[in-house]
């Protein structure tokens, strides 16, 4: 009996190796793709190559001295340091694939995002808590890749509160610890589905506090909940004063206007501000909590009434960052063209777009 032929293994393998969301490759390319590591150690930036950084230390010694690499200018443009000197910092990005159905954001695809923006560093959040998102980032992840871009990706930690057996008595101090250890410079994004003044958040974010790990903390109707007017926030606050947090997201910035309703807190509202909101009243009590303008919270609450947003940032620069919260590839982000052209004094748009981060991050310029 005539045997049937085998099927040449180059052409099945692809197929399992792919995502769902790519195609398959080439036979010709099989045994590359094969071999191919999960993680691979190092990477090519605009045709050089970036070595791998084997010493945890280093890549951290390396982000505090604010290195830059030199590389192309965003397309049709110039980069920052070209423009007088100038550095862009955003507080807030991610990488990874944290939506069913968009694609994979890797740390070279959000590099090269960044080139074209005219950003020279970022802040890289893990993803460790199940609302919101439909798949974990974790802080492994997040460090593992921010290596292969050490000048240019600052990465994050996360750990849930719920962990163990979701207790405050839980020892959040030593798991933070290994991270920083191996490179973590900021805590974030905290998506928990909690109230924002929860012991067990209070415990988390008193440990970051001990180590000197900003927090960025998402705040709106499921995350991090609270009342109108904030109150829980300014328990949180008092009881973590050692703590320096980012906020961020609809509930946040709903509050900088004084008619906030409750449907605002997870929403975009655009009636013009009505001054005495409560972020104006935590940032003179509290000096401990910065501003987060990233995604489509931040740029509403600037945008919603011109005049006052103007005035806002003048007010409050010092206590203003930068960010984009851009979560994959084709994402939209006006607040970058926003900052830049907003008519606002250069020494306000300095330090929201630099100066105030490199400070609460510990880098230099």
């Amino acid at each position: 009996m005539r045997s049937l032929p085998r099927l040449p293994l180059r052409l099945a393998v692809p197929t399992l190796l792919r995502r769902d969301d790519e195609p398959a490759a080439p036979a010709a390319t099989m045994r590359r793709t094969q071999e191919r590591p999960i993680f691979r150690p190092h990477a090519e930036r605009r045709g050089e190559q970036v070595r791998k950084i084997e010493d945890k230390d280093e890549h951290k010694d390396r982000l505090k001295a604010g290195l830059q690499t030199k590389r192309r200018p965003p397309e049709g443009g110039t980069t920052n340091q070209d423009r007088k000197g100038a550095l862009v910092i955003d507080v807030h990005t991610h990488i990874g694939k944290i939506r069913h159905g968009e694609p994979w954001l890797t740390a070279g695809k959000l590099v090269r995002w960044m080139d074209r923006q005219g950003i020279d560093q970022a802040l890289v959040m893990a993803i460790e808590n199940p609302e919101e998102l439909h798949y974990y980032v974790p802080t492994p992840y997040i460090l593992k890749s921010c290596q292969r871009f050490p000048d240019r990706l600052i990465p994050c930690c996360n750990v849930d509160p719920r962990i163990d057996n979701s207790s405050p008595e839980t020892d959040f101090h030593s798991i933070l610890k290994d991270y920083v250890d191996e490179g973590a410079m900021a805590f974030g994004e905290c998506l928990a589905g909690m109230a924002i003044d929860d012991p067990r958040l209070v415990a988390l974010f008193q440990a970051c506090g001990r180590l000197s790990l900003t927090v960025t903390l998402h705040i709106d109707n499921l995350r991090q909940q609270d009342q109108l007017g904030l109150p829980g926030l300014r328990r949180l606050l008092k009881a973590c004063s050692d703590t320096v947090f980012f906020a961020h997201a609809p509930h946040w910035w709903a509050e900088i206007s004084a008619d906030v309703r409750v449907e605002d807190r997870g929403g975009y509202p655009s009636r013009p501000v009505v001054p005495g909101g409560a972020v104006e009243g935590i940032f003179k009590e509290h000096s401990n909590i910065y501003g987060d303008i990233s995604a489509g919270s931040g740029y509403n609450a600037l945008t919603r009434d011109p005049e006052f947003g103007r005035g806002f940032l003048e007010r409050w620069q010092d206590r203003l960052c930068f960010g984009t919260d851009y979560l994959a590839p084709g994402q939209e982000c006006p607040i970058v063209q926003y900052i830049r052209e907003v008519d606002i004094s250069e020494k306000a748009r300095r330090k929201i777009v630099r100066g105030n981060a490199l400070r609460l991050l510990g880098l230099k310029p």
